[in-house]
């Protein structure tokens, strides 16, 4: 399916849609597009939301450079705090109805990459149940009460600091992730505002899918910090509270793809939480105070040392819900990266 150029930013847009995938549209792609596109591809799947390709584009480049399958969710609509969570499950209805138990992950678009290809340990996780990315504060409401009803949540406090749900990553079987995700835009929907953090708390602190935090790292590494004591404050319109300092930069060892935890283990994705530097810092080794170059220089860097051959420019990308191409169309990273 032919792909049109995507409408400039700031130009008037359409809102993303927001309703489930009916059965005829789910049919059409899964066999026209949707099952064409799995077939032969290595698993796991790669999945985000993004109304617009970002500059540097890490998670895109580093998914060509390891052959990684990649789909990404609302290109061109109009950006809203509540499309991304019903854009995820209209993605993932699609990728569930043509492979049940595909192994996939979502990551936030902007901030992260890949530190390179599933590993056995990777695949491992993903086949047992679905899992959320963990961070060490909660917000943007302060819900350590809540999470300490838990008993898995004084546990993984005694092991370390990556306690509480975090909306930037999340994997396990397509059929799982899909009820998980589910949850998480109901929660949304009923919620007084439209904050996919909040809704995922809602849905982990539910019980929702069976949902597990990565309290290690293994397959989404949040990388941002917590200072101080951790008592309940105000930052900008978000109430933020954590247990304890935590550095995660201090925790890790190497940099790029040969990042790793202090155990060996190597984190499959690293998530910068919004503090889009601290990827950077991560990926090349600058540590916290060096000065970054240029964001142009940056974006050009992130190519150049990323994808070196000139097939990796045709890694395949799935589109769904693009303005451009419709529920569900095929493009390559290289036309992507030319919208």
């Amino acid at each position: 399916m032919p792909v049109a150029p995507m409408a400039r930013r700031g130009a008037a847009r359409p809102a993303a849609p927001l309703a489930e995938l009916n059965a005829s549209e789910t049919a059409r792609c899964v066999r026209q597009v949707v099952g064409p596109f799995l077939r032969g591809a290595p698993a796991p799947l790669l999945l985000s939301f993004l109304t617009d390709v970002p500059s540097p584009f890490p998670l895109g480049l580093t998914a060509a450079a390891h052959a990684f399958p990649l789909a990404l969710a609302g290109l061109g609509h109009a950006w809203s705090p509540a499309a991304k969570l019903p854009g995820l499950v209209r993605a993932l209805q699609l990728l569930a109805a043509a492979s049940p138990s595909l192994p996939a992950l979502f990551a936030d678009g902007a901030d992260a990459a890949l530190s390179g290809g599933a590993s056995a340990l990777h695949r491992s996780l993903l086949s047992a149940g679905v899992w959320l990315a963990a961070e060490c504060a909660s917000w943007p409401v302060c819900l350590a009460a809540n999470y300490s009803r838990l008993p898995s949540h004084a546990a993984c406090a005694a092991r370390g600091s990556l306690c509480f749900a975090n909306s930037g990553g999340g994997g396990g079987p397509a059929v799982s992730l899909l009820a998980l995700l589910r949850a998480a835009a109901a929660a949304q929907e009923a919620g007084e505002r439209a904050d996919d953090q909040a809704a995922v708390h809602a849905a982990y602190l539910a019980g929702a899918a069976g949902g597990r935090l990565d309290e290690r790292g293994a397959l989404f590494l949040s990388l941002g910090a917590c200072k101080g004591g951790g008592r309940a404050r105000r930052v900008g319109g978000a109430e933020v509270c954590h247990r304890g300092a935590y550095e995660p930069l201090e925790a890790l060892v190497g940099r790029g793809e040969g990042v790793r935890l202090a155990d060996g283990t190597r984190p499959l994705l690293l998530h910068a939480n919004g503090i889009h530097d601290r990827l950077h810092r991560v990926w090349w080794g600058e540590g916290r105070e060096r000065r970054l170059p240029p964001r142009q220089n940056v974006s050009r860097r992130w190519r150049e040392e990323t994808v070196r051959r000139r097939s990796q420019w045709r890694h395949p990308v799935l589109l769904i819900d693009s303005v451009a191409g419709g529920t569900c169309s095929v493009t390559t990273l290289e036309k992507l990266l030319q919208m």
